[in-house]
C-alpha cells in the first residue's frame, strides 16, 4: 500500500531510495542523479530503480511510497554519489582546455555497474550549468532510449532520472542484441550519429556503451570506439576496469576511475527480456501492415531477399529433386556462389539451411515472419524499424508484409539477426543468412 514519510537529512548526509516514490523537496537542496532539486522540487522514482540522493545543505523531504518503495540508510562504500560529483566537476573543468571548448564523455564498466545512471549524473550536471548536452546510448540490448538491436541519440533539454523519460532523435539499427554479433555496426553507426547533424551546438556528448569488458575480444571492441568516436574523456567505472583500460588510453584521452556503488539492484535474464518484449510492444502494437515490392526497393544486409534474382526455368530439375513443387516457390535467388530457394511450403524432404557441399539455401517463407529490420528514407536516412509479416509472390513480383508504425516513403531495408514473436518477446540470435 502506499504510504508518506517526513525525512529530515543533514548536510552531506546520503541516503538510498528504492521506487516507485515520488520526492518532495519541503525545505533545503538535495543532489539526485547529477541534477540539484531545491525547496519545492518534485522528483518520480520509477519502479525497479534506486538511487543515492546526496543532501547539499539540511534538508526536508516528503516521500510517497508506492508499493515495493523503500528508503534506506546506506553502509560505508556502498554509495558513490560524492565520487561521482567529483568526477563530473573534474570534466567540466577540463572543458576550458579542450578544442572548441567542446567535451566527449565515453563510459565503460561491466554489466549491472552503473553505467547508465553515470552517464544520466553526468548529462544532468552539465545540463544545469548551462551545456548543451547530446547523449548517445551504444548499449543494443538497452530498452530505455529506443527498441532493443538500435544505437541512438538524444538532446537533454531538462534533468532526467531514467533515460526512459527521454525522447531519441535519430538511431542505427545494428541488428542484434548481443555486441559481441555486431562489432563493426557499432563501430559505424556511433562513428554516424557523432558526425551527424543532430550534435550541432552540443557543447558535450555523453557516450554509454555496453556492459562487455572481459576477454580480448571485448577490449579489443571498446578500444575500436575509443579509436572513432575520440573522446576527451573516458570513465572508467571499477578499479579493475580503470586498470584493464586506463594504461592503454593515456595520454591520448584523460581516463577517470569511478567507483561502482556497492549496491546495485542486478535485474535477472527474464527481467532484461521482459522489458525488451516491452520496448517492442510500445514501438510496433497496434501497428498497420504495409505491402513492399521487393523489386523497388533496397535490400541491405539481405542475403537471401538481397541476391541476384534467377530464372526459375533454369533450376526447375533441380528444385523438382529437392521434393519442391515449382508453384510453391516464392523466391529464387543468387548470393555469391549461394543459391537460395524461399518455398511457401516447407519441403518434407529437406531442413532449412544451407545443403552441404552444394551451396543451396533453403529457406521456409514462414521463417521469415517476425524479423525485425530498419527502413531507409529518401534521404539514405533510418527512419523506422519493421517486422516483416510475409513474403507472397504475386505474378512475376514478390510482396513483403511489414508491420510497422512508420508511414512515410520506404526506399529501402536493412535485414539484422533480430526474430520476434507474436507476444513481441525476442528469441534469440537469428543466423543473418536466414533472410
Amino acid at each position: 500500500m502506499a504510504s508518506e514519510t517526513l525525512l529530515k537529512l543533514g548536510e552531506g548526509e546520503v541516503v538510498r531510495v528504492v521506487g516507485p516514490l515520488r520526492l518532495r523537496v519541503e525545505d533545503g537542496e538535495v543532489l539526485l542523479v547529477g541534477a540539484s532539486y531545491g525547496k519545492g522540487s518534485e522528483v518520480i522514482v520509477p519502479s525497479m530503480r534506486s538511487y543515492g540522493v546526496l543532501s547539499l545543505k539540511e534538508t526536508v523531504l516528503r516521500v510517497f511510497l508506492g508499493e515495493g518503495a523503500r528508503i534506506e540508510k546506506p553502509l560505508e562504500g556502498e554509495e558513490v554519489v560524492q565520487e561521482w560529483l567529483k568526477v563530473a566537476e573534474t570534466i567540466w573543468r577540463d572543458r576550458e582546455s579542450t578544442p572548441e571548448k567542446k567535451l566527449k564523455i565515453m563510459i565503460i564498466g561491466p554489466v549491472e555497474s552503473g553505467k547508465t545512471t553515470l552517464a544520466a549524473f553526468v548529462s544532468n550536471y552539465i545540463t544545469q550549468r548551462g551545456g548543451s548536452v547530446c547523449l548517445i546510448e551504444l548499449d543494443v540490448g538497452q530498452e530505455d532510449l529506443c527498441v532493443p538491436g538500435t544505437i541512438s541519440l538524444t538532446r537533454v533539454t531538462n534533468t532526467f532520472v531514467w533515460q526512459r523519460g527521454l525522447q531519441q532523435i535519430a538511431f542505427r539499427y545494428v541488428g542484434c542484441i548481443t555486441p559481441s554479433y555486431c562489432r563493426s555496426d557499432i563501430v559505424a553507426g556511433a562513428y554516424d550519429l557523432l558526425r551527424s547533424r543532430h550534435v550541432e551546438g552540443c557543447d558535450a556528448v555523453v557516450v554509454n556503451t555496453d556492459g562487455w569488458v572481459d576477454g580480448e575480444a571485448a577490449i579489443e571492441f571498446k578500444h575500436e570506439l575509443v579509436r572513432w568516436i575520440r573522446p576527451t574523456h573516458v570513465i572508467l567505472l571499477g578499479r579493475d576496469t580503470y586498470a584493464r583500460f586506463g594504461p592503454a588510453l593515456s595520454p591520448l584521452v584523460k581516463a577517470l576511475e569511478a567507483p561502482t556503488p556497492g549496491k546495485v539492484r542486478e535485474r535477472s535474464r527474464e527481467e532484461r527480456r521482459y522489458l525488451r518484449q516491452q520496448a517492442y510492444r510500445k514501438y510496433f502494437e497496434g501497428s498497420p501492415i504495409r505491402r513492399l515490392s521487393l523489386r523497388e526497393v533496397a535490400k541491405i544486409k539481405c542475403c537471401v531477399l538481397g541476391g541476384e534474382e534467377v530464372d526459375f526455368s533454369q533450376y526447375a530439375d533441380l528444385i523438382t529433386s529437392l521434393g519442391i513443387e515449382p508453384s510453391d516457390v516464392v523466391l529464387l535467388t543468387r548470393y555469391g556462389n549461394t543459391l537460395n530457394i524461399v518455398t511457401g511450403k516447407r519441403p518434407r524432404t529437406m531442413e532449412a539451411g544451407i545443403l552441404t557441399g552444394k551451396g543451396i539455401n533453403l529457406v521456409d517463407a514462414e521463417s521469415l515472419k517476425g524479423m525485425m529490420v530498419s527502413l531507409i528514407g529518401e534521404r539514405m536516412e533510418e527512419v523506422g524499424l519493421g517486422i516483416v509479416e510475409g513474403l507472397r509472390r504475386e505474378g512475376s513480383d514478390v510482396i513483403m508484409l511489414l508491420r510497422t508504425p512508420y508511414r512515410g516513403e520506404i526506399v529501402g531495408i536493412i535485414c539484422g539477426r533480430i526474430r520476434l514473436n507474436p507476444d513481441f518477446s525476442d528469441s534469440g540470435r537469428v543466423s543473418r543468412c536466414a533472410i
